[in-house]
């Protein structure tokens, strides 16, 4: 795991050598998604997720809301690769400070279109979340959903602790959905399954390198479970 995710670059899935040529098939494919056809991104996502992407999606609206509620009016937030906007949207809705990391120009594309139908103001820059180009603490909360293995990289963790400022947190939702019950998840393990307990402990290795204390949850949606990440800056 560990060589596959160090070669991984922005919106890269990691196919092991030797993988079926359906999985590597499914890898080229997500990638068409954050490129040339990333206008088809959330009518894929809604059909995978048998429609529950948005759902999902409030993990961080909730986490957020309950963390900051009205004493931190002023919470800065970064989202690391915002995809189609989509959640960079909800937050501005809301009021909070925000701003979009995302190496695809074609997504840029997209999410700048609904900004603008929705008259909504959002700082979006082009990059890459191994080189953030932002200043030492410059943010309170990083978050990030459904990413591709670019959010374990040592060096996206090691720049996520460097941006944030004391106390912050790291907020990945949707690093893995599984179902339930688990056989259900064999039936379709492109979209649905877990890492195995090695890879959990080699994620949290990581987070704690880069400064980061860890806690799992999951967020239940019928027979779905989200796997939730939070990483909270110690030093």
């Amino acid at each position: 795991m560990a060589g596959d995710m160090a070669r991984s670059s922005a919106h890269e899935l990691p196919v092991r050598a030797g993988a079926p040529w359906w999985v590597r098939l499914y890898g080229w494919a997500c990638q068409r998604l954050y490129h040339e056809l990333a206008w088809g991104y959330d009518w894929v996502s809604l059909v995978v997720s048998a429609g529950r992407w948005s759902v999902w999606r409030q993990c961080v609206l909730r986490h957020l809301e309950a963390d900051a509620g009205a004493q931190r009016p002023d919470l800065r937030i970064l989202e690391l690769g915002f995809g189609t906007g989509e959640l960079l949207l909800a937050l501005a809705r809301r009021g909070f400070a925000v701003t979009g990391l995302e190496p695809s120009a074609a997504m840029h594309a997209v999410t700048a279109r609904k900004l603008e139908r929705a008259q909504q103001s959002v700082a979006c820059v082009q990059g890459m979340a191994q080189a953030q180009p932002f200043a030492d603490a410059t943010f309170d909360r990083i978050v990030s959903t459904f990413p591709a293995a670019f959010i374990v990289d040592e060096q996206t963790l090691a720049e996520s602790a460097r941006l944030l400022a004391e106390d912050g947190q790291l907020i990945v939702v949707g690093l893995w959905v599984r179902l339930q019950p688990r056989w259900l998840g064999a039936l379709v393990p492109l979209f649905y399954g877990e890492p195995d307990p090695k890879q959990k402990l080699e994620i949290e290795a990581r987070l704690a390198r880069a400064g980061f204390a860890v806690e799992w949850r999951e967020q239940v949606d019928g027979p779905f479970a989200v796997a939730v990440l939070i990483g909270r800056k110690v030093r």
